[in-house]
């Protein structure tokens, strides 16, 4: 029985991809904490383990197709909001969210601050290498900052640091990019 705690802990663990050696200390306190934060796995329709998202609707409760109202009436009022006076555009805080409108157009919606985890189309995502294969497969393609994955007309960036470490991702249409 604590074999398969110790496994269901080494999957499901914030810090899959590490040794497991690293951690087995902190194992037995963390495997409830481990399980209650990822979110469920489910088989799909063909009985596989899938959950792959097709379309990019929204992120952090947001949409491209959204206007300055409707951001409002999810958000509230934000943080700030800072326009740039070459580009005419402004950018709208919410905590880690930014919004970036040119006039009453979403150009790109923004999770900055190193996060742990996006919400995309409602989904909770942490963002660990299992996860996002799990949720968005391989990337479309891996520019020099970053990995981008493509759905439609809709585009997630995941900007990574030297190390290789997320510091931001974006959703923005694909085609004003």
């Amino acid at each position: 029985m604590i074999q398969i705690a110790l496994l269901l802990w080494s999957l499901l663990s914030p810090w899959a991809g590490e040794t497991p050696d690293m951690h087995v200390t902190a194992a037995s306190s963390n495997i409830q904490h481990a399980l209650w934060k990822q979110p469920a796995i489910l088989p799909d329709q063909d009985g596989g383990i899938s959950g792959k998202l097709e379309t990019f609707s929204t992120f952090g409760g947001i949409s491209l197709a959204d206007g300055l109202e409707d951001v409002t009436a999810k958000l509230g009022e934000a943080d700030s909001a800072v326009k740039d006076p070459y580009t005419g555009f402004t950018e709208y805080r919410y905590g880690d969210l930014v919004v970036g409108m040119y006039e009453e157009s979403i150009y790109y919606i923004s999770r900055d601050r190193r996060p742990d985890e996006i919400v995309l189309n409602g989904i909770v995502i942490p963002l660990k290498d299992f996860w996002l294969r799990y949720y968005l497969g391989e990337p479309d393609f891996i520019a020099e900052d970053g990995d981008v994955y493509i759905r439609g007309y809709s585009a997630l960036k995941l900007f990574r640091d030297d190390s290789g470490s997320i510091i931001a991702a974006d959703l923005f249409d694909d085609t004003v990019s």
